[in-house]
């Protein structure tokens, strides 16, 4: 029942601009900054309209022609992959950036909220982005890389006691997906300074001396379900 709720997945990428079958034939650098072009312009647009908005007013901020954008990513939901990919990967750095500077499990730990809660603040188009295209492997491959980040911390937190110790990696991963949901529509609305104080509030809930918990997801993959499937009920409302 729940694969009934998942949808078709994103057909790959055409591998060069012309469509070109050929992975050896490298892509000219007129072609490649176009292409960075419609993925930064697209990550405005979506920001500001979400990806309802129409290609030719990503065109024209990206200063390229429809075709150039429909050569790169056939459909929104190419499109809507590589914004989601570029910003995941720019995540992916802020955190190694936390990492190593680390100097004890709990500083390292609140550099993590506060790396998130400024990033995702400003982020507008992640969320929706990735909501669209949650089954790409690419965009899996890189939300299990940061899975893995999360949980290296939160385990080295735990080793030290410094944080509660019933508490999983799904569960930090939960508590970064209400910041991403919340924060940038404040920001936006012009509270821009209150991103620390919910990145604070949420690392504060982490103290050993919390209340008793119920349980939780098993695990990321127990999770993923458990959010997918509330997304595809959601799409299917109209919500």
């Amino acid at each position: 029942m729940l694969d009934d709720l998942a949808p078709a997945p994103v057909p790959p990428l055409p591998p060069g601009p012309g469509g070109s079958d050929d992975p050896a034939r490298p892509r000219r650098s007129d072609a490649v900054r176009n292409r960075a072009r419609v993925i930064e312009a697209a990550t405005i647009v979506f920001a500001e309209q979400g990806l309802d908005a129409p290609i030719p007013e990503i065109a024209r901020l990206a200063g390229v022609g429809k075709g150039t954008v429909y050569r790169n990513f056939p459909t929104k939901e190419h499109l809507a992959a590589a914004v989601a990919i570029a910003r995941l990967e720019q995540f992916e750095r802020r955190l190694a950036d936390v990492l190593a500077e680390r100097v004890d499990p709990r500083a390292t730990l609140r550099g993590m909220f506060v790396a998130v809660a400024s990033h995702l603040s400003q982020d507008c188009a992640l969320g929706e982005a990735v909501d669209v295209v949650a089954d790409d492997p690419q965009v899996l491959a890189l939300q299990r890389r940061l899975s893995e980040i999360v949980a290296g911390v939160v385990r080295d937190a735990q080793s030290a006691g410094v944080i509660r110790q019933d508490i999983a990696p799904a569960d930090i991963t939960i508590m970064i997906m209400g910041v991403a949901r919340s924060l940038p529509p404040l920001n936006h609305g012009g509270q821009p300074e209150l991103w620390e104080r919910y990145a604070l509030l949420a690392f504060d809930s982490l103290r050993p001396d919390g209340s008793a918990l119920p349980a939780g997801f098993a695990d990321d993959d127990e999770m993923r379900l458990a959010l997918r499937t509330a997304r595809r009920l959601r799409v299917r409302r109209g919500a």
